[in-house]
């Protein structure tokens, strides 16, 4: 997937606009240190929380850009490579806020990583933080972020549980989530925890599939699922049968030209019978 593909998709369509509660806590995004990927993404990541922490209802949420027009010159230099808790602290009080969230994306081998936490201006205590790692595309990075808003936002007796729909597979194929049997064939599953979970498949004449996907809080997903041909056996391919049919033809042939063949000395002593040799 490209740059621009993955910041669109980060960015996504405008959400739907939740009004805090009055008494609603202020998050100050601060910083999202960016590993292994592109450094522009770290802003598009940066409204992609803005987004998910807004439609919760719970905080109004100022972010980096405008933490940047909020502070002078000084708080500005401070903000830059700030992530100890003190400094957060002194960022956020400096900011007006209630809360300073700092954190990190990372791209490590097949896994996309995200690390968050989320530091009390008054105490400059974490007040929470969340780790977590999708081995998955790029693409998936929207879907992981949001998770990472929602499970730093909310307690997870709070969390409520999803729905995805599986597509793409045939009648007879098995599905097993985090090792549990669910179902068969195409399925709809609701009631699934909010988190990241492991899907795999088992169908007749298919290869297994064994994938993690990503459940969002009353969220109602669509997972297509693309399942690989198991390749017939080598004995049964048109080119083994070719080859073998070659190498009998070969073999008679040489055998029996080498049974039509008489010795020489038989050959010499019937040329001149009643001469010794």
């Amino acid at each position: 997937m490209t740059l621009a593909l993955i910041c669109a998709a980060l960015v996504g369509s405008p959400a739907e606009a939740v009004t805090p509660a009055p008494d609603a806590e202020r998050i100050g995004i601060l910083e999202l240190t960016v590993i292994g990927l592109d450094k522009t993404i770290g802003a598009t990541a940066i409204d992609t929380l803005a987004e998910a922490i807004a439609r919760t209802g719970r905080h109004e949420v100022i972010t980096r850009n405008e933490l940047v027009a909020m502070l002078n010159a000084e708080a500005n230099k401070q903000l830059l490579g700030c992530t100890d808790t003190d400094c957060l602290a002194a960022i956020g009080a400096a900011a007006g806020v209630e809360l300073a969230l700092s954190g990190s994306i990372a791209r490590l081998d097949e896994l996309l990583v995200v690390g968050l936490q989320l530091v009390d201006v008054s105490s400059a205590a974490v007040r929470g933080r969340v780790a977590l790692e999708y081995a998955a595309p790029l693409g998936g990075l929207p879907r992981l972020l949001e998770l990472a808003a929602l499970r730093l936002i909310y307690p997870a007796e709070e969390l409520t549980p999803g729905t995805t729909r599986f597509t793409g597979l045939p009648a007879e194929a098995t599905l097993t989530i985090d090792g549990v049997a669910r179902g068969q064939g195409p399925t709809t599953l609701d009631g699934l925890e909010v988190g990241i979970h492991r899907l795999t498949v088992t169908a007749p004449g298919f290869e297994l599939y064994s994938a993690p996907f990503i459940v969002l809080g009353g969220d109602a997903a669509e997972q297509t699922v693309r399942l690989t041909p198991v390749a017939p056996p080598f004995w049964t391919r048109w080119w083994f049968w070719t080859v073998v049919g070659s190498a009998v033809v070969g073999t008679t042939t040489a055998l029996l030209l080498s049974a039509g063949e008489e010795p020489s000395g038989a050959r010499l002593r019937t040329a001149a019978p009643g001469v010794l040799p």
